[in-house]
């Protein structure tokens, strides 16, 4: 009779996250719990989740030390806040005309690229208008107001919705090969009709139900 080797035991994941891991200097500001459970943490810099139940903080230190968190962290803190492009006193009919404005480029996906003569254009049609002539919304400053200020706006209102209102869910995961899959998250829910609007779209490398048990 022909013996076998005795299997191997199967590891068993031992590690959870640990609130306190936030405290650190090193962590604080761009880690916290994820949503998958104690064996998980989230980043948010890179705005995904990655296992902590092998390594615990040890997991938390490769991640951090990764490519794609460096990239994502250093262009984070070379982003300047919004407010900064609001450099003194400001006129509220200005301020207001070039939100419109950033909310139409976003609305109808408009290159970033036309704000830059729409400045231009804007002021030499309506040479009488004082706020044509304060209006200064290029590229640069359109995508921090959408980034800074609009889309988090936007999100708060979606999510408020969604607590007191019954809805369903449209995904749809990228397909692209070497690089990070981002999964699109629609809700669908009536207001006064039905209305379609975009909740998320986080990095999903792990497309297996079993990941997520």
């Amino acid at each position: 009779m022909v013996l076998s080797p005795p299997k191997k035991k199967k590891r068993v994941a031992s590690c959870k996250y640990l609130e306190k891991w936030e405290n650190d200097v090193k962590y604080r500001g761009w880690l916290s719990k994820s949503t998958l459970g104690l064996s998980h943490a989230f980043c948010k810099v890179c705005n995904r989740d990655f296992k902590v139940d092998h390594g615990g903080l040890n997991d938390v230190s490769k991640h951090a030390g990764t490519a794609i968190h460096q990239k994502s962290f250093n262009a984070q803190n070379i982003t300047r806040p919004v407010t900064n492009f609001f450099v003194g006193p400001q006129d509220e009919g200005t301020i207001k005309a070039e939100v419109i404005w950033s909310n139409f480029i976003a609305q109808h996906n408009i290159s970033f690229l036309l704000a830059d003569c729409f400045t231009k254009v804007c002021k030499a049609m309506f040479t009488d208008s004082k706020i044509a002539l304060k209006f200064a919304c290029s590229r640069t400053k359109t995508t921090q107001i959408i980034k800074k200020s609009l889309a988090p706006t936007l999100h708060q209102e979606v999510v408020r919705d969604l607590q007191t209102k019954p809805f369903s869910m449209a995904i749809d995961e990228s397909n692209d090969r070497n690089c990070d899959k981002s999964l699109a998250i629609l809700v669908r829910y009536f207001t006064d009709q039905a209305t379609t609007k975009f909740l998320a779209m986080p990095i999903c490398n792990i497309g297996k139900a079993s990941k997520h048990l």
